[in-house]
């Protein structure tokens, strides 16, 4: 048995089919499977798939699925549920895939509630020695995809265990009563309010099997999980917190581990400010239709330019992360190297933020004052997960009252966060948004005006600007990397200047573990598919 300090989700909600939620996709990512697997060097290997095949010039993908995979309760994948979990989930309710994916098939999937269907997405199932196959058919090349059928972007779900019930959402992951299943080298056994257990999964395709026989995911308080670690109450600690890292790298019973590409979907990651554009509770159609009001702070750019350049960010990675990441220089990861531009965001200038505030009309009744505007305060809500998140929004809040700008904070969890997609009620949030390996996995989302559904951490801010849109729109449909660098870069240059967001930090994931357990893949939510542990 294995012990792992995680954050736990609610109870009946892994299903990564239906939600992007950080901690919910790592607890599930021990049972699931893609069709495809990314390995340490962020490149795609068979996992569902055997094979696949490239044709019409990047237009066509057909993948032969495996013949040998069965889910958890003993019923064989079949093509009719790839295709399925696409329809009927992926492409309604996954935020990553359903803004990357779904605009670029060549005809568009039915929108909830209508029944699922996609027709540019083909089942053939096995018939004799023909082996199953998928095929995705997009209206033009479409580069990206080997990078986003993992079983962290494509988590593949049984169809029979939605027989006569309505397809998964976020809010109802999986029909009462039912607990996951998957095809993941682990399988559910229980999850209350402190812990996850899982168990091997004797009838798992992948080679070698599983080695550990019982996993268990535990919630432990963020001041003792390094004590946990050292005193061997736990094996694997998926956070190491900047306070604690010099006692557990000088401990010769811990290995560190640090890398940017993490489960989850915890790869690339940027801390960064949604700002909404539009009045607090604009349905997400009129926003994404041009006809909601603009919010009557933040609608405003000079505004935004004001709250950057009051900011002392110099000192962020130190007191916001503990030294462990960097200031993020442009809207894509410096990680996505092919991708990245550096492109100068509103540096600190608190000379400058107070100009911008009083040529827009918001007066400072003296220092240390609140600003006002024909008798209105300079008064602004922050909706903040606890952690680094928290981190940033109480350093941010000490900057900008210095400006006179009150930054009223409010901590929520997951599901607190999640409705705000949906119903607007904020006027900024800060997100850890993770980018993956290829901007159509984690940067569209945020920009494209497509992307504007409501549905959990896609395009929070309610940014349209049709340049932006058209080159994300080339982008998905180049294979030169080369060009589609030129016209990221251009994407970075148009954000820049509009200011949607502020993009604040890059954040890596410092990972520990004892030595007595090895084999470990911390890139993947199947990091321990192939681990063991000497007791």
């Amino acid at each position: 048995m294995v012990g792992l300090n995680a954050p736990l989700p609610a109870q009946g909600i892994l299903n990564p089919a239906v939600s992007t939620q950080g901690g919910m996709q790592q607890a599930a990512g021990l049972l699931f499977n893609g069709l495809v697997e990314i390995d340490e060097n962020a490149e795609p290997v068979p996992e569902l798939a055997t094979e696949w095949e490239i044709l019409d010039d990047g237009a066509t993908y057909v993948f032969t699925l495996r013949d040998d995979v069965v889910f958890h309760d003993g019923t064989p994948l079949t093509a009719e549920d790839v295709k399925w979990t696409y329809e009927a989930a992926l492409l309604r309710n996954h935020a990553r895939t359903q803004a990357s994916i779904g605009p670029a098939l060549a005809e568009p999937c039915a929108p909830a509630p209508e029944p699922p269907s996609c027709p540019s997405i083909e089942a053939v199932e096995a018939s004799g020695s023909t082996p199953a196959t998928i095929t995705f058919r997009f209206a033009d090349a479409y580069g990206p995809l080997l990078q986003q059928l993992t079983h962290t972007e494509g988590a593949i779900l049984p169809k029979h265990v939605w027989d006569g019930q309505p397809p998964p959402t976020a809010a109802l992951p999986w029909p009462e009563g039912q607990d996951p299943v998957g095809t993941g080298p682990f399988r559910f056994v229980s999850h209350d309010a402190s812990e996850i257990v899982y168990e091997r999964n004797p009838d798992y395709f992948g080679t070698p099997q599983p080695y550990l026989d019982r996993v268990v995911q535990r919630a432990v308080e963020p001041a003792a999980q390094a004590q946990a670690l050292a005193g061997g109450e736990i094996d694997w600690l998926w956070g190491v917190s900047g306070q604690d890292l010099p006692a557990l790298e000088a401990n010769p019973d811990i290995e560190i581990d640090i890398g940017s590409q993490s489960a989850g979907g915890s790869t690339n990651c940027v801390l960064k400010v949604v700002f909404n554009l539009f009045e607090r509770g604009a349905d997400p159609a009129t926003v994404r239709e041009g006809s909601a009001a603009p919010h009557p702070i933040l609608g405003d750019l000079a505004v935004r330019q004001a709250i950057a350049h009051a900011l002392d960010t110099d000192v962020y990675v130190d007191q916001v992360l503990q030294g462990n990441g960097t200031l993020a220089s442009s809207p894509i990861s410096s990680q996505i190297e092919f991708a990245h531009k550096d492109d100068p965001i509103p540096a600190f200038d608190p000379d400058e933020a107070a100009r911008l505030l009083d040529e827009a009309g918001w007066v400072s009744p003296g220092e240390g004052e609140v600003r006002t505007r024909d008798g209105q305060p300079l008064v602004l809500e922050m909706v903040h997960f606890a952690g680094n998140e928290s981190n940033l929004a109480t350093k941010m809040s000490q900057d900008l009252a210095l400006v006179g700008v009150e930054l009223r904070l409010q901590q929520v969890d997951g599901s607190g966060k999640t409705a705000l997609y949906g119903d607007r009620d904020f006027d900024t949030m800060v997100v850890s948004h993770c980018q993956g390996t290829d901007p159509e996995i984690g940067v569209r989302r945020f920009y494209h005006t497509t992307a504007i559904t409501g549905a959990p951490f896609t395009n929070g801010a309610g940014y349209s600007n049709p340049e932006v849109d058209a080159l994300f729109d080339e982008a998905a449909a180049e294979v030169d990397q080369e060009v589609r660098s030129d016209l990221y870069g251009q994407i970075q240059d148009l954000v820049v200047a509009d200011l949607p967001y502020l993009w604040i930090l890059e954040t890596v994931t410092v990972r520990a573990h004892t030595v007595d357990c090895q084999g470990l893949r911390p890139y993947t939510g199947h990091f321990l598919e192939a681990a063991f542990c000497d007791r």
